[in-house]
């Protein structure tokens, strides 16, 4: 194995970097739930022989000399796996409830920027199974690339296991092809941020400005100027202060031929689907907590879009844009409303927004820290969260011995977000889970819960309902082979074990 001393950070990674701060850690989380305890020996021999072949697994970031120049990604020297190995124990009665506690107390913990930038979790006494957490760093990799590698970790199960079919997130390749047309708007992002440097934030993006830009830019600047003079987000329970605390809650198994069938009832998507029942949950939480939410209320969310073939090889760094879907979560009619997500997620996919954002992305990598935590606060006032959709394999993966029954992962909100979604499918099953600021809001739980409700309403609207699949039940409950899920919180901390 060649082995590669020093490498410089690119600049996309270097952005990710250098967005994180105490309120909110830029790590990738995931719980991988099997079907009985795991071992770990197996684990650690997994790891080992095939996540340590990527060289930026036993690598650190180091800056240079009073911070000038640019940060290395450098072998560490004194690399040990088992000090990013670990093992927790569940109180008991090892629940859901417990498991979840656990996560969200490792989430609201930094990583230790003297090591490679990754850590797991090994978790005993989960009743009827086992458990492992896992946390990398953004600027190791964007979530679709995290994910495939957890995955390559697995082996098949009882038969093949194709990755599902990617939606409108993914960018196809003829599109990237394409990419080298927008150079003049990643050019005005930069000549943006020269001006930044220059006036001021404030000044520079106010919308007097507008007609100055797209008049540099022409008719290429049309998206990155639509996001930029987008309104700030509407005011709700959704935002606020941070704190350091983060809490966590994942829905039960949503069966996805449930999904799909109320999809073809509209001749929409599965994204379009989960998408119009996060709004509804949404709603439905903002309800309850008094917020006023007018019939036009619309609340956008940050969507990472994959740049990347997800047949290609597996590769380390980010490689994603970002768009900003407006959720209609006014609108009351379930039906409506998943009209009213596809209608504004069709309008998106033939724009030029994401392949221009990792433009921006690298352009941030170029300029001084404080420049950029100007732009992230800036541009993280047009959303109220991030979202999250990534298709899984179809069929069931053993990993190190033990049948994965579950995949439950987040992608870190930034800047001043208090919430990331996720919606992961996996085996026939969807998972939507949500990490939030425990500050602002303090029960995902209850978002969940109405997502659920969401789901049925949109059943009781009239969309033909498939029966339930032997492995589910008729709200996508786990079968009596995985643990009960319990909604009480836990009262104390788990303890640690080995």
């Amino acid at each position: 194995m060649s082995v590669t001393l020093r490498e410089p950070v690119s600049k996309v990674d270097n952005a990710w970097w250098h967005m994180d701060t105490a309120d909110n850690h830029m790590v990738v989380t995931s719980v991988l739930i099997f079907d009985r305890p795991v071992d770990y020996a197996a684990v650690r021999a997994v790891f080992e022989e095939r996540m340590l072949k990527f060289e930026r697994f036993r690598q650190r970031i180091v800056r240079p000399l009073r911070d000038l120049g640019e940060p290395q990604w450098e072998l560490d020297p004194s690399f040990d796996i088992d000090a990013h190995m670990h093992r927790v124990a569940l109180p008991p009665p090892g629940g859901e409830a417990e498991l979840r506690e656990l996560v969200s107390e490792i989430t609201s913990r930094p990583l230790d920027a003297a090591k490679p930038l990754w850590e797991d979790w090994i978790v005993d006494g989960y009743s009827g199974g086992g458990a492992l957490i896992t946390r990398i760093h953004h600027c190791v990799a964007d979530g679709i690339a995290l994910t495939r590698l957890l995955l390559s970790l697995t082996d098949d199960d009882d038969e093949d296991a194709p990755v599902g079919e990617p939606e409108w997130w993914q960018v196809q390749p003829r599109r990237l092809a394409g990419a080298h047309k927008h150079r003049g708007s990643v050019g005005m992002a930069a000549h943006l941020a020269a001006l930044v440097a220059r006036e001021g934030v404030t000044s520079v993006l106010h919308p007097s400005h507008a007609a100055e830009l797209v008049r540099e830019g022409a008719g290429e600047l049309a998206a990155l100027t639509r996001v930029t003079f987008l309104p700030e987000e509407a005011k709700t329970s959704l935002k606020g202060a941070l704190g350091t605390r983060k809490v966590v809650a994942w829905s039960d198994l949503i069966p996805l031929d449930e999904v799909r069938d109320a999809a073809h009832a509209v001749k929409g998507t599965v994204n379009d689907v989960l998408v119009s029942t996060v709004a509804g949950g949404l709603r439905r939480y903002l309800i309850a907590r008094g917020d006023d939410v007018p019939e036009s209320l619309e609340l956008h969310a940050t969507v990472p879009v994959n740049l990347r073939p997800l047949d290609g090889p597996i590769e380390m760094g980010n490689r994603f844009g970002l768009v900003y879907p407006a959720l209609p979560v006014g609108i009351a009619d379930p039906r409506e409303r998943l009209r009213a997500v596809k209608a504004n997620i069709d309008k998106i996919k033939g724009t030029p927004e994401a392949v221009m954002a990792i433009g921006v992305l690298d352009m941030l990598g170029h300029t001084p820290q404080a420049i950029e935590k100007l732009f992230i606060d800036f541009f993280t006032t047009k959303s109220s969260m991030v979202l999250t959709n990534v298709p899984g394999p179809r069929h069931f993966r053993r990993f190190a011995g033990a049948r994965l029954t579950r995949v439950v992962s987040w992608a870190p909100p930034s800047g001043n977000l208090a919430m990331s979604v996720s919606i992961f499918s996996y085996a026939g099953s969807i998972t939507v889970a949500l990490q939030t600021d425990a500050a602002t809001i303090p029960d995902p739980q209850s978002i969940v819960d109405a997502i659920h409700t969401e789901l049925d309403a949109l059943r009781r609207a009239g969309v033909r309902r498939r029966p339930a699949s032997p492995t589910t039940s008729r709200r996508g409950t786990r079968t009596t082979s995985s643990p009960a899920r319990s909604r009480r919180a836990p009262s104390r901390v788990p303890r640690r074990a080995g």
